[in-house]
């Protein structure tokens, strides 16, 4: 391997929350009905401009779609050299122990600009060689792969990131693919999956759910249980370092990517089957036993259940009862409620 090229969003990064609060100022004070949450601005990345216009903006024209982003973008990259987006963990360690050995570069389909926003509010232009945006040449991701390469006259490349887009460029571009499953996209080739664990954000989630302030471990088997819990997003400091509260480590959570966001009734929820499953194994390897051998015995149950066997299935729900009921509400019907929904927590 000759040099390793990055995404960036997604990737490096996470700027969705500066991105939805300068995207909705802009609309606001150019008299504009348009608003964006957190999931809609999320199901952006990895697009090139026009890509986002067409979606943004459906019910006008291409041109004016993309007139109504350059004010919006315009406003963005001043927001973010103020209030720069949240570097994923470990980024910058693991940055100067690649750039040590290998020339790195960002490859990125974000518009003109975006990329120089990002060195200047991070301050990590030190360890990037050079970059190319699709806003600098009007090509597609995997041509701007082809295009640094052929410029900075490199043989073998591996890119790295986080959307099955990601893999397609990169497969296109005829380089090596390495998935950040830590960010914004899922890839359902097995051969890809095995990065999530092995990645810094899968560890930094360990120790975030160990600081079990008041009421996180009740709200952790909640989301896992399908339900969403109220964060109180505004106050985190946008550091990852200062951690004070439940609220927090949420708010956290949810710019790592493990939780999704609901700007309407400001609850957060895990969005899918693939990370319960990391949030499940992230819970095996903490402190909180109980809950990992809660979760182990739901297993249990729903197989037992899928498989007809009453008696275990009768064992199995009896356990849970006898766990989490107790003696004065032991023949309550909203106990056995609630104990039915731990017990298939899986």
């Amino acid at each position: 391997m000759d040099a390793i090229f990055f995404d960036l969003d997604g990737t490096l990064w996470n700027a969705i929350p500066q991105m939805v609060d300068a995207y909705n100022e802009a609309m606001k004070d150019n008299g504009y009905h348009y608003s964006f949450d957190y999931e809609t601005v999320k199901s952006y990345m990895g697009l090139t401009p026009e890509e986002t216009a067409l979606i943004a903006f459906k019910d006008v024209s291409l041109k004016e779609g993309l007139r109504l982003f350059r004010i919006m973008y315009e406003r963005e990259l001043v927001y973010l050299k103020k209030k720069p987006g949240i570097l994923y963990p470990n980024v910058e360690e693991v940055l100067n122990t690649l750039s040590k050995k290998y020339p790195l570069y960002i490859v990125s389909n974000a518009d003109k600009g975006y990329i120089e926003a990002f060195l200047e509010g991070t301050k990590l232009d030190k360890y990037f060689k050079s970059h190319l945006a699709a806003g600098d040449t009007g090509l597609e991701k995997w041509q701007n792969i082809k295009l640094l390469k052929e410029k900075e006259n490199i043989d073998r490349v591996v890119y790295v990131g986080d959307t099955n887009k990601d893999k397609i460029e990169s497969n296109k571009a005829n380089v090596l693919f390495i998935h950040a499953s830590y960010g914004f996209g899922v890839i359902d080739d097995e051969e890809y999956r095995s990065y999530w664990t092995t990645t810094g954000a899968a560890d930094s989630v360990i120790t975030y759910i160990q600081m079990n302030f008041d009421g996180l471990k009740d709200d952790i088997i909640r989301m896992l249980a399908g339900e969403r819990v109220y964060v109180n997003t505004t106050e985190f400091l946008n550091d990852m370092q200062v951690i004070r509260s439940k609220n927090d480590v949420l708010t956290v959570l949810i710019h790592l990517g493990y939780l999704s966001y609901d700007k309407d009734t400001y609850e957060c929820y895990i969005p899918n089957k693939e990370v319960a499953d990391e949030m499940n194994n992230a819970i095996k390897a903490t402190s909180w036993t109980p809950l990992a051998n809660t979760i182990q015995n739901s297993k249990f149950l729903l197989d037992a259940t899928i498989a007809g066997n009453e008696n275990a299935v009768a064992q199995a729900i009896d356990l849970a009862h006898d766990e989490n009921t107790s003696i004065l509400a032991y023949n309550d019907e909203n106990s056995l409620a609630c104990v039915l929904t731990v017990a298939y927590i899986w």
